[in-house]
């Protein structure tokens, strides 16, 4: 025996109902449907910087100061951040006549922004070994375009320091989110009496 018109009017109104709930859930919610989406694409395979630092000697006296100009290359998934990294610089010191310059070469893990490798001096034939510290400071970096306050140690080359900044040259650096994060939330409570 087919159902009551009602009941089939009811299904047919129920079904209607959850179709459009379960489409609507599926809508994404944007302020114009039509905006074009902006996509950063993948992240490039070799990733250039640039940077400068002033040294400081074991004395704590100003030393010399340089610039340098390098690339990284993940060795894993770009997202886990651990990868190797090769540098040329430049600079001038205090206590040795001309300009002078050298190689380094790291295996980094960018995750806690450390670096781990040796420094070639060309003027001396040595290496020595090195460690570095690459840090944000902030969100966005610390003049904005992703820029990293970057601490290096040399120990064996009279406990050498280098502080600097390090400028990462990748296109979306310290651009693909916002450097405010908290947002200004009007709370309302119960009417005051």
């Amino acid at each position: 025996m087919p159902p009551p018109a009602a009941t089939r009017v009811l299904l047919a109104a129920v079904i209607a109902l959850v179709s459009a709930g379960v489409a609507a859930a599926q809508t994404p919610l944007a302020p114009d449907p039509l905006a074009p989406v902006h996509s950063t694409g993948n992240p490039p395979i070799w990733k250039p910087f640039v940077g400068a630092h002033g040294s400081i000697d074991d004395d704590g006296q100003m030393d010399a100061g340089g610039a340098y100009l390098g690339v990284f290359k993940d060795l894993v998934p770009s997202i886990v951040g651990i990868g190797v990294a090769g540098e040329l610089y430049t600079g001038a010191d205090r206590d040795r006549a001309g300009i002078q310059g050298g190689a380094r070469f790291f295996f980094e893990f960018r995750p806690i922004g450390f670096k781990y490798g040796w420094d070639y001096d060309f003027r001396s034939g040595q290496a020595e070994k090195m460690y570095s510290l690459s840090l944000p400071m902030r969100r966005g970096g610390i003049f904005g375009r992703g820029t990293q306050l970057r601490i290096d140690w040399i120990p064996d080359r009279g406990r050498t320091w280098n502080v600097g900044v390090m400028i990462p040259l990748e296109p979306n650096s310290g651009r693909t989110r916002p450097s405010k994060t908290l947002q200004s939330v009007i709370v309302s409570g119960p009417p005051r009496r």
